[in-house]
C-alpha cells in the first residue's frame, strides 16, 4: 500500500470517528440521578425564599496555625450571638481536613465522612447560619485534585485562614426536617 492510500484511510477513519463522537454527544440522553422526580408548579415559590433580611454586621475572622476551622467559626457565632447570617467568603490552608458528602441519590441520603491529613488549599467556604447553626460547604485542593463537601469539625489550619461572616437582622430563619429528614430553611 502506498503512503497516500494509507494517509487517505487515516483521514477517512478520523472523519468517521469524529462524526460518531459528535452524534453520540448530540443524541445521548441526559444523565439522571435515579431520584424520584418531584413535580411542583414553578410559580409557587412563596415558601422557598425569604426576603426582608438586612446586613447588621460583618465580621472578618483570622485563624492562625493550629486553630480549628469550624470550631472557631462556631465560637464566633456563639460569642457574637449571630442567629441569622451567612459565611460569604473563606480561604486558607489546612494540614488536616474533615468533610462529608452524600453518596446516594435516594432518600434518606447516606453520607461519607473523610479525614485528609495533607497540605490543602482552601479555595472557598460558604453557607448559611440559621437559628445560630451554620451549614457550611468547602472546596479544598492539593496538587492532584480538588474536592468539595460539608465542613466538619476537626479541620486544622496550617498557615492561615480568613473568613467573612455576615450577621443579618430582619426575618430570622430556622431549619426543620422535611418528610425525608432533610433540614430545610423556613421562617422562624
Amino acid at each position: 500500500m502506498n503512503i497516500w492510500k494509507k494517509v487517505n484511510m487515516q483521514v477517512y477513519l478520523f472523519i468517521f470517528l469524529g462524526c460518531g463522537a459528535i452524534y453520540f454527544l448530540v443524541s445521548s440522553k441526559p444523565v439522571t440521578s435515579g431520584m424520584a422526580e418531584v413535580k411542583k408548579p414553578v410559580a409557587d415559590l412563596s415558601q422557598k425564599y425569604f426576603k426582608g433580611a438586612k446586613v447588621k454586621e460583618i465580621y472578618r475572622l483570622r485563624l492562625d496555625p493550629g486553630d480549628l476551622l469550624l470550631e472557631s467559626i462556631q465560637e464566633l457565632i456563639r460569642r457574637e450571638d449571630i442567629k441569622d447570617g451567612a459565611i460569604t467568603s473563606g480561604i486558607g490552608t489546612l494540614s488536616e481536613c474533615r468533610m462529608h458528602w452524600i453518596t446516594t441519590t435516594t432518600f434518606p441520603s447516606v453520607n461519607k465522612i473523610e479525614t485528609i491529613r495533607a497540605p490543602l488549599e482552601v479555595s472557598s467556604i460558604s453557607g448559611i447560619i440559621a437559628d445560630g447553626v451554620p451549614h457550611l460547604h468547602m472546596t479544598v485542593s492539593d496538587t492532584a485534585r480538588a474536592i468539595a463537601g460539608h465542613l466538619e469539625e476537626g479541620c486544622k489550619v496550617m498557615y492561615l485562614a480568613e473568613i467573612v461572616i455576615e450577621s443579618y437582622e430582619g426575618v430570622p430563619l430556622i431549619r426543620r426536617p422535611n418528610k425525608y429528614g432533610t433540614k430545610m430553611l423556613e421562617k422562624k
